[in-house]
């Protein structure tokens, strides 16, 4: 039996034996639970076009509201004009900014109507 690679396979598996141990054991890693709200302008631009195009496909208001309702604080057409903002800003493709525009109309058309609506 050749014995030449034993140094090296037992410093591997005390190497790897090592980092599990300061991994999980000295210093695990801790998760935190986080907001769709912390996320930054890049990143909520991009989840609102992903509730625009499934709105697009799918033509439903509440849904699109109950997806975006996590990202901010603000009212839900504020959200879609800041996307919008920032998708024109930052180059986002014609039909990119068709969905979003399209979503901002529906949001804000929904939103007259129950304002209009109310006594």
């Amino acid at each position: 039996m050749n014995f030449r690679y034993t140094p090296l396979l037992l410093g591997l598996l005390i190497g790897i034996a090592i980092g599990i141990l300061y991994g999980w054991v000295i210093q695990p890693l801790e998760s935190r639970e986080t907001s769709p709200r912390s996320l930054q302008d890049q990143y909520q631009a991009d989840v609102v076009l992903m509730v625009a195009e499934i709105f697009a496909a799918e033509d439903d208001i509440e849904s699109a509201r109950q997806r975006m309702s996590n990202l901010s604080l603000e009212s839900y057409g504020d959200i879609v004009n800041n996307a919008l903002n920032f998708a024109k800003a930052h180059d986002f493709s014609d039909q990119d900014i068709e969905f979003l525009n399209n979503l901002a109309i529906h949001i804000n058309r929904a939103t007259s109507q129950t304002e209009t609506s109310q006594p």
